[in-house]
């Protein structure tokens, strides 16, 4: 038992809609952002808001009613292209790949508006927890 939970642990978390919310945003987000800090090259906090900062616009947009299927999950959708090409940034600046799994496979694995809500409070606590454990200023 103890072999299988330390595998666990080892293993890259990911965004699963299996898990409860309460998972999501505890125990599945520390880890994730544990996971961001040893990233090479390191996740910056300016790579972090950024992809935070979309996600959160897209999220607020849906609030006010703007349509998750025809202008909202479009978009939501560019993050995987967006998150690919900022890893590979000539002169530095990339994500490590890490986070570039975490928006690639979240972003597959949510199909419509209840899976992308889920998502948006999955990453708002990751973020919570990478700022809390492991936020730095940028030189």
């Amino acid at each position: 038992m103890k072999t299988q939970q330390k595998q666990q642990r080892n293993e890259e978390p990911t965004f699963d809609l299996q898990k409860d919310e309460k998972e999501l945003v505890d125990e599945l987000a520390e880890r994730q952002a544990d996971i961001f800090d040893r990233g090479k090259p390191p996740l910056s906090s300016t790579q972090l808001r950024k992809f935070f900062g979309e996600v959160k616009d897209l999220y607020r947009r849906l609030t006010q009613g703007q349509d998750y299927e025809k202008q909202i999950e479009p978009e939501f959708k560019m993050l995987r292209s967006k998150v690919y090409y900022a890893q590979h940034k000539v002169g530095g600046g990339g994500v490590p790949k890490s986070f570039l799994n975490f928006i690639d496979k979240g972003v597959k694995t949510v199909k419509n508006k209840a899976d992308f809500e889920k998502f948006v409070r999955h990453f708002e606590a990751v973020v919570g927890f990478w700022y809390g454990k492991y936020g730095r200023k940028e030189s």
